[in-house]
């Protein structure tokens, strides 16, 4: 997996913008890696492994976990976001800064999955706005299951398709 600079750069590379400095073997790889995801059957278990270190997850039960997403310190992803094609009764999912998970975690009466979560925060250094870019929507679809990284290539293959040579 991509370190999480890294990783954040593979990001920004796919939403058109010029990626935070890296050296030039960085880049290089990030770009080769890039063209690899995209090339792939199934673009999601690769970049699944990519985007690992992206942020840290956690996982977590709360009894209202759509409260969660009206909180302006949760930013929407995975199958939360409204980009993601997906819909989901009684599950939340988001990002949230490093600093302001301990107060999120108090505010809604989250405690940590014993079973079955019904939320799953992605926790980083990162000040994030809406709408998330799109990899990291399905970076996060990638990590469920199979109906998730189903949409995780679907989204690939919408935002990245490969170019043929004609």
């Amino acid at each position: 997996p991509f370190s999480e600079r890294v990783a954040w750069a593979l990001v920004e590379m796919a939403g058109g913008r010029v990626p935070s400095p890296l050296s030039s073997s960085e880049q290089s790889r990030v770009r080769s890696r890039w063209q690899t995801i995209r090339a792939a059957a199934e673009p999601s278990l690769a970049l699944h492994s990519a985007m690992a270190r992206r942020a840290e997850r956690s996982r977590w039960s709360a009894p209202d976990p759509h409260g969660l997403l009206r909180d302006p310190r949760v930013i929407p992803s995975g199958v939360s976001a409204p980009r993601s094609g997906m819909s989901t009764a009684g599950y939340a999912e988001g990002y949230v800064t490093n600093e302001d998970l301990e107060e999120v975690v108090a505010d809604h009466l989250l405690l940590p999955a014993r079973g079955p979560e019904n939320v799953t925060l992605r926790a980083t250094p990162r000040t994030l706005s809406t709408p998330l870019p799109w990899l990291l929507i399905a970076a996060d679809l990638a990590d469920g299951g199979a109906r998730e990284a189903g949409q995780a290539n679907l989204l690939l293959r919408r935002y990245a398709p490969l170019q043929k040579d004609t």
